[in-house]
Protein backbone atom coordinates (compact mmCIF):
# COMPACT_ATOMS: atom_id res chain seq x y z
CA UNK A 1 0.00 0.00 0.00
CA UNK A 2 1.22 3.62 -0.62
CA UNK A 3 2.20 4.97 2.26
CA UNK A 4 0.40 8.57 2.71
CA UNK A 5 2.12 11.48 5.63
CA UNK A 6 -0.23 12.58 7.87
CA UNK A 7 -0.49 15.97 9.43
CA UNK A 8 -1.99 16.77 12.53
CA UNK A 9 -5.04 19.50 12.41
CA UNK A 10 -2.66 21.77 14.22
CA UNK A 11 0.67 20.90 12.57
CA UNK A 12 3.27 23.15 11.02
CA UNK A 13 3.88 24.73 7.56
CA UNK A 14 6.48 21.97 6.99
CA UNK A 15 4.35 19.03 7.77
CA UNK A 16 1.44 20.40 5.57
CA UNK A 17 4.35 21.77 2.70
CA UNK A 18 5.64 17.78 3.18
CA UNK A 19 2.03 16.22 3.24
CA UNK A 20 1.35 18.91 -0.08
CA UNK A 21 4.58 18.10 -2.30
CA UNK A 22 3.55 13.86 -1.62
CA UNK A 23 0.28 14.60 -2.65
CA UNK A 24 1.61 16.18 -5.59
CA UNK A 25 4.60 13.89 -6.56
CA UNK A 26 2.16 10.45 -6.69
CA UNK A 27 -0.20 12.58 -9.14
CA UNK A 28 2.10 13.62 -10.95
CA UNK A 29 3.92 10.12 -10.96
CA UNK A 30 0.66 7.81 -11.82
CA UNK A 31 0.21 10.62 -14.90
CA UNK A 32 3.44 10.12 -16.26
CA UNK A 33 3.36 6.40 -15.89
CA UNK A 34 -0.04 6.09 -18.13
CA UNK A 35 1.25 6.32 -21.55
CA UNK A 36 3.43 3.40 -20.75
CA UNK A 37 6.81 4.72 -20.00
CA UNK A 38 8.00 8.12 -17.54
CA UNK A 39 9.63 10.89 -20.47
CA UNK A 40 12.50 12.66 -19.03
CA UNK A 41 10.63 15.94 -19.67
CA UNK A 42 7.70 14.96 -17.39
CA UNK A 43 10.75 15.25 -14.76
CA UNK A 44 12.02 18.17 -15.62
CA UNK A 45 8.26 20.03 -16.36
CA UNK A 46 7.22 18.89 -12.69
CA UNK A 47 10.09 20.98 -11.22
CA UNK A 48 9.59 23.47 -12.65
CA UNK A 49 5.71 24.11 -11.78
CA UNK A 50 6.84 23.17 -8.34
CA UNK A 51 9.40 26.01 -8.27
CA UNK A 52 6.83 28.71 -9.74
CA UNK A 53 4.49 27.35 -6.72
CA UNK A 54 7.19 27.54 -4.27
CA UNK A 55 6.97 23.65 -3.38
CA UNK A 56 10.28 22.72 -5.21
CA UNK A 57 11.56 19.82 -2.39
CA UNK A 58 14.78 19.52 -3.74
CA UNK A 59 15.92 22.40 -0.79
CA UNK A 60 14.59 19.63 1.24
CA UNK A 61 16.19 16.67 2.23
CA UNK A 62 12.60 14.89 2.48
CA UNK A 63 11.90 16.42 -1.14
CA UNK A 64 14.97 15.62 -2.87
CA UNK A 65 14.35 12.67 -5.47
CA UNK A 66 10.42 12.54 -4.24
CA UNK A 67 8.99 12.10 -7.81
CA UNK A 68 11.22 8.92 -8.19
CA UNK A 69 10.62 7.55 -4.65
CA UNK A 70 6.71 7.24 -5.47
CA UNK A 71 7.56 5.91 -8.99
CA UNK A 72 9.00 3.28 -6.86
CA UNK A 73 6.40 2.77 -4.41
CA UNK A 74 3.85 2.54 -7.18
CA UNK A 75 5.88 0.26 -9.05
CA UNK A 76 6.06 -2.37 -5.54
CA UNK A 77 2.60 -2.17 -4.60
CA UNK A 78 -0.05 -4.59 -6.12
CA UNK A 79 -3.04 -1.49 -5.76
CA UNK A 80 -4.14 0.35 -8.67
CA UNK A 81 -2.76 3.82 -9.29
CA UNK A 82 -6.28 4.89 -9.24
CA UNK A 83 -6.68 3.58 -5.82
CA UNK A 84 -3.22 5.23 -5.03
CA UNK A 85 -4.59 8.06 -6.01
CA UNK A 86 -8.06 8.00 -4.18
CA UNK A 87 -6.11 7.27 -0.98
CA UNK A 88 -3.32 10.01 -1.66
CA UNK A 89 -5.76 12.42 -2.03
CA UNK A 90 -8.38 12.11 0.47
CA UNK A 91 -8.57 15.44 1.81
CA UNK A 92 -7.50 17.40 -0.44
CA UNK A 93 -11.14 18.07 -2.10
CA UNK A 94 -12.23 21.02 -1.98
CA UNK A 95 -9.13 23.14 -0.55
CA UNK A 96 -7.07 25.44 -2.76
CA UNK A 97 -4.11 22.93 -2.78
CA UNK A 98 -6.62 20.39 -5.33
CA UNK A 99 -5.96 23.17 -7.72
CA UNK A 100 -2.08 22.68 -7.32
CA UNK A 101 -2.11 19.02 -7.17
CA UNK A 102 -4.01 18.86 -10.47
CA UNK A 103 -1.90 21.51 -12.25
CA UNK A 104 0.89 19.48 -11.76
CA UNK A 105 -0.03 16.69 -12.87
CA UNK A 106 -1.83 18.77 -16.30
CA UNK A 107 2.06 19.89 -16.61
CA UNK A 108 3.34 16.65 -16.32
CA UNK A 109 1.19 15.13 -19.01
CA UNK A 110 1.74 17.75 -21.44
CA UNK A 111 5.44 17.46 -20.89
CA UNK A 112 6.43 15.21 -23.89
CA UNK A 113 4.28 17.14 -26.25
CA UNK A 114 0.97 15.21 -26.62
CA UNK A 115 -1.48 14.46 -24.08
CA UNK A 116 -2.28 11.20 -24.48
CA UNK A 117 -5.55 9.50 -23.80
CA UNK A 118 -4.45 7.40 -20.95
CA UNK A 119 -2.92 10.60 -18.74
CA UNK A 120 -6.62 12.40 -20.38
CA UNK A 121 -8.37 9.93 -18.24
CA UNK A 122 -6.21 10.17 -15.24
CA UNK A 123 -6.51 13.95 -15.47
CA UNK A 124 -10.18 13.55 -15.24
CA UNK A 125 -9.89 10.97 -12.30
CA UNK A 126 -8.08 13.76 -10.35
CA UNK A 127 -10.29 16.22 -11.04
CA UNK A 128 -12.94 13.67 -9.47
CA UNK A 129 -11.24 12.74 -6.43
CA UNK A 130 -10.16 16.49 -6.10
CA UNK A 131 -14.06 17.42 -6.57
CA UNK A 132 -13.04 19.74 -8.73
CA UNK A 133 -15.12 21.11 -11.57
CA UNK A 134 -14.66 21.28 -15.23
CA UNK A 135 -12.75 24.56 -16.75
CA UNK A 136 -9.98 26.39 -14.72
CA UNK A 137 -10.34 29.09 -12.17
CA UNK A 138 -9.83 32.92 -12.94
CA UNK A 139 -6.52 32.94 -11.49
CA UNK A 140 -4.82 29.84 -12.88
CA UNK A 141 -3.69 30.00 -16.54
CA UNK A 142 -5.56 27.63 -18.90
CA UNK A 143 -3.43 24.34 -19.61
CA UNK A 144 -3.76 23.75 -23.45
CA UNK A 145 -4.11 20.31 -23.05
CA UNK A 146 -5.42 18.40 -25.86
CA UNK A 147 -5.70 14.39 -26.51
CA UNK A 148 -2.91 13.08 -28.87
CA UNK A 149 -4.18 11.78 -32.02
CA UNK A 150 -2.05 8.18 -31.60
Amino acid sequence: MVSIPHVNAGGDDRNQRWTVLWAVNIAAAVVARADGGVHPAERLRLGAYLRTCGLDGRSSPLGRGLFDKCMRELDREPESDRSALARVLAGFDGTPWAWIILRAAEHVAAADGAVHRAEMRILETIRTILNLPPGVPERYAACGLWPARA
